[in-house]
């Protein structure tokens, strides 16, 4: 079996290696060729990307010291903030060495610097925010949590508001990850509003993915399923790809469904995103061997995918690691043991304390697959250790309660009797957390339902200013082509007719799109190439129509037709004038003679 598997392993490493050394051979072959220094940066930027996806995490250091030197060299600030900033240290995450985290940590406070010495605000708490990213991912929450609080008072001079939702939205993830789950939400409802605002698309989709991290966090992970189909919605509305593409990654880590990472695969395949083919050719390999326990199907997927292949090929000790999860999970402990003894020394030199904690965990599991008790409570001990530094009350509990058990197999009953009250004491800590998540939980639907109706207050202001405003517009056109029929009638220039009658109906015509553009906008979601289509033909239908109203508006004025109203109506008003002055007159003299016969007497 042993043999087969060596083979097995060779051969992988044959197909993949040459694979892989064609792309990166493409990206050299382009650096080389790159017209000009900054466009040689840039290629620099897509290798170190490249070797950072597939952890060849060493290599895309040295791509990023040669892309740093080449831009100091240019002295040019716009290519080194590219540089310290570019998006290859992002892909830094899970079966990261220990080494590889600091010099990245390194590297990102070096960024930070430059940005401070720059004066350039906004790059600043970007590098605190990756910083903060990178702490957390390391298991390091308050060193996170304690770097994120350094970008806040930078934030008031941050020009970019995209920027400032970055922050929010990364505070919030480490309040979740210290346990604290209402501000976490307050802080991720405030980035995304900052999104809504600001209409960026590809930030809403990354805050509809951390309130569903946060529902999985507090146990609710039907919420957390509906917010992913959320933003799989509002992605498909606004036909953003890479926004479909992680959402259906996400839904199919959360769900164990393979359509989902199937449907991811087809879509990023399509658009050469090799990051996401990557990410959902590896979470259909995790849902297949933890699902199928089969370990000549996961051997088979491995043969036929060979970006898959590579990425486990970064280290020997890696990829022990992986066939070693195989055999467990097919139900092979033997093998299993075998190649996770290969794995065990790298991995407890060079990696972090929580990929440790897996490893012997699993190794541990392995063993007691075996029946090899003693070896099984050595590892779940070992992973104990670590669970303890971490305060992980949950598998604190499930730890003691398997090596509990594992001492009553072997007749140790003293040793049975203390782990299992090791475990009774923190399943009761565990029910407690559990019970505060509950509390928690409830907390975060109140602030939700508070952030709702604050929303609702505001989007109801803004339709009672809007209509207001429309009102305004209403009566201001009204009035302005009511003043056009007093002016017709006197006498004025031609040109003052005109000048009010272009400014009368442009003032109508416009209002007129303005009204429309609001259904436009919803209707086209605000696509240039729908909207512009539309705007043409709506243009060359009321263009005409303006034309013939307003020319015949002003004609009537110029004929003077109003003016003559005007006079005539002026003429009739004396006539009757003149009438009930003659009508009223004569009855005046005779009271004024009446009165003076009156007074001779």
């Amino acid at each position: 079996m042993i043999v087969r598997t060596l083979l097995f392993i060779s051969c992988l490493f044959s197909t993949c290696f040459a694979q892989y050394n064609k792309q990166i051979e493409n990206l050299r072959v382009q650096s080389t060729r790159a017209a000009s220094d900054s466009e040689k940066i840039m290629v620099l930027g897509k290798l170190a990307d490249y070797f950072y996806i597939y952890k060849y995490d060493r290599q895309g250091d040295s791509v990023l010291n040669e892309q740093l030197r080449l831009a100091e060299e240019l002295n040019s600030k716009n290519l080194l903030l590219a540089t310290y900033f570019g998006d290859a240290i992002t892909n830094i995450g899970t079966w990261t060495n220990t080494e590889s985290f600091n010099r990245t940590i390194q590297f990102v406070q070096k960024g930070i610097d430059y940005a401070n010495s720059a004066n350039e605000p906004d790059f600043v708490v970007i590098g605190y925010s990756r910083l903060a990213n990178i702490y957390r991912k390391k298991g390091e929450t308050e060193k996170s949590f304690q770097t994120i609080i350094r970008a806040l008072p930078v934030l008031p001079e941050v020009k970019s508001d995209s920027v400032k939702a970055i922050v929010y939205a990364e505070l919030g993830e480490t309040y979740q990850s210290k346990g604290e789950a209402v501000p976490a939400f307050t802080n991720f409802n405030t980035a995304y509003d900052i999104a809504v605002r600001i209409k960026n698309v590809a930030l809403q989709t990354v805050l509809y993915h951390n309130f569903s991290n946060l529902y999985k966090y507090l146990g609710d992970f039907s919420a957390a399923k509906q917010q992913l189909l959320q933003s799989l919605s509002f992605n498909k509305t606004n036909k953003y790809s890479l926004g479909v593409v992680k959402d259906y990654i996400d839904l199919a880590r959360l769900t164990d469904d393979t359509a989902y990472a199937k449907n991811a695969l087809r879509i990023a395949d399509s658009l050469q995103l090799h990051k996401y083919v990557l990410l959902a050719k590896l979470v259909m390999f995790t849902t297949y061997m933890t699902q199928k326990n089969n370990s000549d199907f996961c051997k088979q997927y491995l043969q036929q995918e060979s970006d898959v292949k590579n990425f486990f090929s970064v280290s020997d000790s890696k990829y022990q690691w992986m066939l070693g999860q195989v055999f467990l999970y097919s139900n092979q402990p033997d093998s299993a043991i075998y190649h996770f003894d290969l794995a065990e020394e790298d991995f407890y030199k060079n990696f972090d304390l929580k990929t440790n904690w897996i490893f012997f965990q699993e190794k541990g599991d392995a063993y007691a697959r075996k029946n090899d008790l003693s070896n099984a409570i050595v590892y779940y001990q070992k992973a104990l250790v670590i669970s303890r530094e971490m305060n992980d009350a949950g598998s604190i509990t499930g730890l003691t309660e398997k090596i509990s058990d594992l001492y009553e197999r072997k007749g140790d009953t003293d040793d049975a009797l203390f782990y299992a009250r090791e475990s009774k004491k923190f399943n009761q800590l565990v029910q407690k957390q559990k019970n505060e998540k509950n509390i928690a939980l409830l907390g975060v639907e109140r602030e939700r339902k508070r952030h709702e109706a604050v929303l609702e207050e505001e989007q109801e202001k803004f339709k009672q200013k809007r209509n207001l405003q429309l009102m305004a517009i209403t009566i201001v056109i009204t009035l302005v082509f009511a003043l056009m029929l007093v002016v017709g009638m006197f006498s004025v220039s031609k040109v003052t007719i005109k000048m009010l009658g272009y400014f009368a109906f442009i003032s109508l015509f416009e209002f007129i799109v303005l009204l429309i553009d609001t259904f436009l906008l919803s209707f086209t979601h605000g696509e240039p190439l729908k909207l512009w289509v539309i705007k043409i033909f709506l243009i060359a239908t009321l263009v005409p129509c303006q034309h013939f109203l307003e020319h015949g508006l002003i004609k009537f004025l110029e004929s003077r037709k109003l003016l003559e109203v005007r006079t005539k109506f002026s003429l009739h008003n004396m006539s009757l004038k003149k009438w009930w002055f003659r009508t009223k007159k004569p009855a005046d003299e005779q009271v004024s003679d009446i009165e003076e016969g009156t007074a001779v007497l």
